[in-house]
């Protein structure tokens, strides 16, 4: 009788065990799944305010949400003032409105802030009207997978998420900072995980300076900066490695700059896990992490404007400049691309390719003109 009883409590066990561990390895749904670009284009959300849906940016390196003053916000509370690299900025402080992505409430700090984002629509092409930053992002695990073009909102880390890896917070702060080894230095440096940042990313300048001495980096150019308090011209240097765990990227192009972080271009190589409220971050390696890393270096940088694109920026003396291309004017096409219906992300990477010149058809004053614009200076 014992020997009966003892084999029907073993039968239940296994059915109870065999029940949890198909509890534990069933996947749990995320909370949101959002469609985004897999080459490193901004990463865009649509969110709900009042009975109105506005695109916005998910940036990792923004400390606060901030959305354009065109919105109905409400009555502002106070102004503050946010520091750029090309100077100060005037915020307006609101009442955070209810914010809704999908079906999800997203949590922040109870207020937002209120700016003009006419340059950052610009610049990036898209009808960019809000900036999601770590005030919100806090509260989540947010996973970017490129290679499958989703961005989920994540209840928990999902299996198999990757290499982790500690973030560092700065005091209150929900940035994302990670410490990487770079070559021939001892020690490690601290970057920023930056998804409001285009390219590789940058670096301080005594950092390139630094690594340039030991023959670890070179300048190879300069390219246009753009943030929310204007552009400037910055220096482009070439790192010969970095190291991420296991990974050694090797000949990244990285903006001089006043801090150093990573952006799209460098995350896009990886399935990226950030776990917020756990301070970690999880990278698996992804279809692009052997891709050559380009820049356009031309000296021109797009705009778009009431749909039509037109030339943002030149920079003095540069490539483009040389090639007789002016700010302002009407870009009809690159290459064989009608420029008003191809995203500027794509258009950008154009004028990094492999090709010595680059076809332009471009309008100056009602006149058309074609325009061959090199994409690297003659050796």
């Amino acid at each position: 009788m014992s020997q009966k009883i003892a084999v029907k409590c073993s039968v239940l066990l296994l059915c109870l065990c065999g029940s949890v561990f198909a509890q534990r390895e069933r996947p749990i749904a995320p909370l949101e799944v959002v469609d985004v670009f897999g080459d490193g284009d901004a990463l865009l959300l649509s969110v709900s305010i009042g009975e109105k849906e506005y695109l916005c940016l998910l940036d990792t390196g923004a400390t606060v949400s901030m959305f354009d003053l065109s919105i109905p916000l409400g009555d502002w509370i106070r102004t503050e003032t946010m520091s750029t690299g090309d100077g100060d900025v005037t915020l307006k402080v609101f009442p955070s409105p209810k914010l809704i992505l999908g079906r999800t409430l997203l949590r922040g700090k109870g207020q937002v802030y209120g700016l003009d984002l006419k340059a950052v629509r610009e610049i990036s092409g898209h009808n960019i009207m809000g900036v999601i930053g770590t005030d919100i992002l806090a509260n989540y695990v947010v996973q970017i997978d490129f290679d499958k073009g989703k961005l989920s909102f994540l209840r928990s880390i999902p299996a198999n998420a990757g290499k982790k890896i500690e973030l560092h917070y700065v005091l209150t702060s929900v940035e994302p900072w990670v410490f990487l080894q770079l070559p021939g230095r001892p020690g490690l440096a601290a970057f920023l995980l930056d998804t409001g940042l285009q390219g590789s990313g940058m670096m301080e300048k005594g950092l390139l300076e630094e690594l340039a001495g030991r023959g670890a980096a070179k300048r190879v150019g300069k390219a246009l900066a753009v943030n929310f308090g204007g552009a400037r011209v910055a220096p482009m240097w070439q790192v010969s490695e970095v190291s991420v765990e296991q990974w050694k990227l090797q000949k990244l192009l990285m903006r001089q700059d006043n801090l150093s972080a990573f952006g799209l271009g460098f995350l896009s190589r990886y399935v990226v896990t950030f776990d917020f409220p756990g301070a970690h971050v999880y990278l698996k390696e992804g279809n692009r992490i052997g891709l050559p890393d380009r820049r356009n270096m031309t000296g021109l940088r797009f705009g778009r404007r009431l749909g039509k694109t037109f030339v943002h920026s030149v920079v003095e003396s540069s490539l483009a400049a040389k090639a007789g291309i002016k700010n302002n004017d009407a870009v009809l096409k690159v290459g064989a691309k009608d420029a008003d219906s191809t995203r500027l992300m794509v258009l950008e990477s154009m004028l990094g390719g492999d090709d010595p010149a680059v076809p332009m058809t471009i309008s100056r004053d009602g006149k058309v003109m074609q325009i061959s614009l090199p994409l690297r200076e003659p050796r």
